[in-house]
């Protein structure tokens, strides 16, 4: 079984509580198991529209709405890349020096990314 974001994690733990399937979550969204299978586990991009929809399906109000859609927005900027050794070497590596960068090495790094050819 893939590995589910926060999100995914939040939705499929209401769900059960509900003993509500993916399948009929999905169903009663218009959309289809797959797809939000592929969400919940970050393969797909939760659009705007489709997390208020689960937010309104699963009947969330102030707090418990404001977390799930916190979680939807954090899955969103999840770094997601192609798996091959040296992109997941460099992000690693990148990973692993990310905290102790000062702020002239984050200017040199985006100057370096955002240089055009």
């Amino acid at each position: 079984m893939a590995d589910l974001t926060p999100f995914g994690k939040a939705v499929r733990k209401i769900r059960i509580d509900r003993s509500e399937t993916l399948g009929e979550m999905a169903a009663t969204l218009g959309i289809s198991a797959a797809f939000l299978s592929s969400v919940e586990t970050g393969k797909r991009n939760l659009s705007d529209d489709l997390l208020d929809a689960i937010i309104a399906h699963l009947d969330l109000k102030g707090a418990d709405a404001r977390e799930l859609q916190r979680l939807g927005l954090e899955s969103r900027s999840a770094v997601r890349l192609k798996p091959t050794d040296k992109n997941r070497e460099l992000a690693n590596a990148f990973a692993r020096k990310f905290d102790d960068l000062d702020k002239t090495q984050i200017e040199e790094i985006m100057r370096v990314l955002n240089k055009r050819k």
